[in-house]
């Protein structure tokens, strides 16, 4: 991975930890990915995010963490962690119907999609937001838990 690439992720990575669905139904499709020998894992538990201010508007993402609960981040450079991935994300959107495709780029070289559970009755208000991108080699996949507050701006 370049170093540009690996810049741009841990940036949206940090921007997202800085700044319906209960948590057991997220966790179902992405433990599985926690004890991979090809996968990384940053978990950041609800105290750690209390005491993290809102992010506001970073790039092209205005996320603000409200009330999360939890954040997981699972990085890759394996072909095993990067199809893990990919079908951890495609099973949990294909099982929930309420997940909404927030915002999707595809380029030459990588793919970024944001997925978001809506609150009911709450609009702009997510109870789970998954970030993805990837490109040939490589992978990050944000799961956040709680209440998110997510603009594409």
């Amino acid at each position: 991975m370049n170093m540009n690439r690996f810049v741009k992720r841990a940036i949206l990575s940090l921007a997202i930890m800085i700044s319906g669905m209960p948590v057991v139904s997220a966790q179902k499709y992405f433990s599985e990915l926690t004890g991979r020998k090809d996968i990384e894992t940053v978990y950041v538990s609800k105290a750690l995010l209390a005491s993290a201010p809102s992010l506001g508007s970073l790039g092209r993402f205005g996320v603000q963490l409200g009330k999360a609960t939890s954040l997981s981040v699972f990085t890759t450079n394996k072909t095993s962690g990067l199809k893990a991935c990919r079908e951890s994300l495609a099973a949990f959107v294909s099982a929930n119907s309420d997940a909404e495709l927030l915002f999707q780029q595809n380029d030459d070289e990588d793919v970024t999609s944001v997925y978001g559970i809506p609150v009911s009755g709450n609009e702009g208000k997510y109870s789970l937001l998954l970030v993805y991108n990837a490109d040939q080699t490589d992978a990050t996949l944000v799961v956040i838990t709680g209440e998110v507050t997510f603009d594409p701006a």
